[in-house]
């Protein structure tokens, strides 16, 4: 057996041990919001109204209006994909508890086999963010967009056409914002490959839009529950929000400063970076993770109203940096870039806490500040690698024609 598939396979049982037990024992409540029945905490609370809605569909029951058999009462939000699951009636009991640990057991092994490290012991850093709120209030909930992860994560890995396809379509009417995944057709060579691959996917987007064209209408209408709350968001109208309620302007002045630094030390020096002008050129594993996992948190944090657990996709980026981290010396930009994405973690877990449990309760709107202050500048230094790789290869593209 791989000494390496051991290794983290040893880890996962232990990290997935741990995170149960903080489960068990309530420990994560209130940092993570409990979802309750009758008083009792209720984990995997955004699995269970998506199985529970495939029960009242073959019912005849219109879930996208109604689901009487969620305890909340919540319709279904999301895509068709969810409704097709065969006999969960039948089988309440995987379907409800065993699957949902399934795939956050997978998904937490993932997760640990991102960071390929010379010495193991420094595969613990995953702590940093397999423990993070983001990550735990994704697995507490068994949120679906650990589904989609993995899905980025097969996309990245396997080339074969076909199955790129299908995993887009499925993903996107699973949750309809993977259809940014389409972006991996970038790595097609010619304009005209690229073009015919963005074309097909999309008419078959359409396709499928028209025959769901009712039901989509009724999701949009209930739109408001997809919005975060507080400490709790993620997106640039939760930093903007925060930015103006926050009313101070030597603070506001300070958030601001930051963004210079960002440009002059870190931006001005890699606008010739090989590394990032020459991403497209490399269709690896981590070049592929790394556009994909970019995109999917740049279009959310810019267009929807995200809670936190959306988060980790930022977690797909950990190959690609580690990669060229590891090529260059220390202090170079990959370097500032993996320190700064784990102090973010680490750093907003420790503030959404000190905000849901109340401490130092009279600052809590500059705790938001803070934490939405560190999202916005990790954004920018997203939106930064990808504009420099997406000018560099239009550049090429253009040569070409």
């Amino acid at each position: 057996m791989n000494k390496n598939f051991l290794f983290v396979s040893v880890i996962t049982i232990i990290f997935c041990t741990v995170i149960a037990l903080l489960f068990y024992k309530q420990i994560v409540y209130p940092t993570i919001i409990p979802m309750k029945i009758n008083n009792a905490i209720s984990i995997f609370g955004d699995w269970f109204p998506i199985m529970s809605a495939n029960i009242c569909k073959w019912d005849g029951i219109d879930v996208y209006i109604e689901n009487p058999c969620d305890p909340w009462g919540r319709p279904h939000v999301y895509g068709p994909t969810w409704l097709y699951i065969p006999f969960v009636d039948q089988f309440k009991k995987f379907y409800f508890f065993y699957l949902p640990i399934i795939f956050n057991f997978i998904f937490i092994f993932v997760v640990i086999n991102f960071f390929k490290f010379d010495k193991k012991f420094k595969t613990l850093i995953a702590l940093f963010y397999i423990f993070s709120v983001s990550t735990l209030l994704a697995v507490e909930r068994a949120n679906n967009d650990i589904i989609i992860f993995l899905i980025v994560v097969l996309l990245a890995r396997y080339r074969n056409i076909f199955m790129n396809y299908f995993l887009i379509l499925f993903a996107t009417f699973s949750k309809f914002y993977p259809l940014c995944l389409s972006i991996i057709y970038l790595f097609k060579r010619g304009i005209k490959n690229i073009f015919y691959h963005f074309s097909f996917l999309l008419g078959l987007v359409l396709i499928f839009s028209y025959f769901q064209y009712d039901n989509l209408i009724k999701i949009f209408e209930v739109r408001n529950l997809f919005s975060s709350i507080g400490v709790y968001g993620f997106s640039f109208f939760a930093s903007y929000k925060t930015f103006i309620n926050i009313n101070n302007l030597i603070l506001q002045i300070l958030f601001l400063i930051p963004i210079l630094f960002i440009y002059l030390k870190l931006f001005k020096k890699n606008f010739k970076n090989d590394e990032i002008l020459n991403f497209f050129q490399n269709d690896v594993y981590e070049n592929r993770l790394y556009l994909l996992s970019s995109t999917t948190i740049l279009i959310c944090y810019f267009v929807f109203s995200n809670f936190i657990y959306r988060e980790i996709f930022l977690i797909g980026l950990i190959p690609w940096i580690i990669v060229n981290r590891d090529k260059s010396s220390e202090g170079n930009f990959f370097d500032f870039y993996f320190h700064f994405l784990t102090a973010k973690f680490f750093i907003s877990s420790i503030l959404i806490f000190l905000n849901m449990n109340k401490i130092f309760e009279e600052y809590y709107l500059i705790i938001r500040f803070m934490k939405h202050g560190l999202d916005f500048y990790l954004i920018l230094i997203i939106l930064y690698v990808f504009i420099i790789s997406f000018f560099s290869l239009t550049k090429n593209l253009l040569k070409q024609t």
